[in-house]
């Protein structure tokens, strides 16, 4: 659980102002589907349970009829939802943060996503995080992106040499 742990951290922290204090806080987890948005969702219920009590009991989590946090304080509510490779339930939004969870595996659905999750952002000066395994093509638009990063994004891509064996212990390292 490297890739999702890590952003399930990131969006916890955002969540709960650590990472960004603006008021209203919205972190939508963007995914292929509701079960894998729920792994990220998921590390963040457990992550939370390291919080301080004071800060833990002002977190409401709902799995019906949406995979939904809520945190309550003098600047909030803020939320933190899953949303599914359905553009339609993004749009409208204003997030401050979004995470495009295992990017390379969403289908044409997924553009559509990433297209309102994108318009959102720039509403408030978000932030968007993609993360993934390979894309299946160099045509993919994920690995577009990696290839072609718009301005001000940062990637930090991890990859074994040509030819490697799975097991290459140097290469895992």
């Amino acid at each position: 659980g490297g890739k999702s742990a890590t952003t399930g951290g990131i969006g916890l922290g955002h969540l709960v102002g650590r990472i960004d204090p603006q008021v209203r806080r919205e972190c939508l987890i963007g995914a292929r589907s509701r079960d894998q948005g729920r792994i990220v969702f998921d590390y963040m219920q457990a992550l939370s349970q390291s919080l301080p009590d004071d800060l833990r009991k002002r977190l409401t989590w709902r799995k019906a009829p949406r995979l939904e946090v809520t945190f309550e304080d003098d600047t909030g509510p803020h939320v933190a939802r899953v949303v599914p490779s359905d553009g339609r339930t993004a749009l409208g939004s204003s997030p401050t943060l979004c995470i495009a969870d295992e990017r390379a595996n969403w289908t044409e659905r997924g553009e559509e996503l990433e297209a309102a999750l994108l318009s959102g952002l720039g509403k408030r000066g978000g932030r968007y995080i993609a993360i993934s395994t390979s894309a299946s093509s160099d045509a993919h638009a994920f690995s577009r992106m990696l290839d072609d990063p718009p301005p001000n994004c940062y990637v930090q891509e991890h990859r074994a040499d040509a030819g490697c064996v799975p097991d290459d212990i140097e290469q895992i390292r």
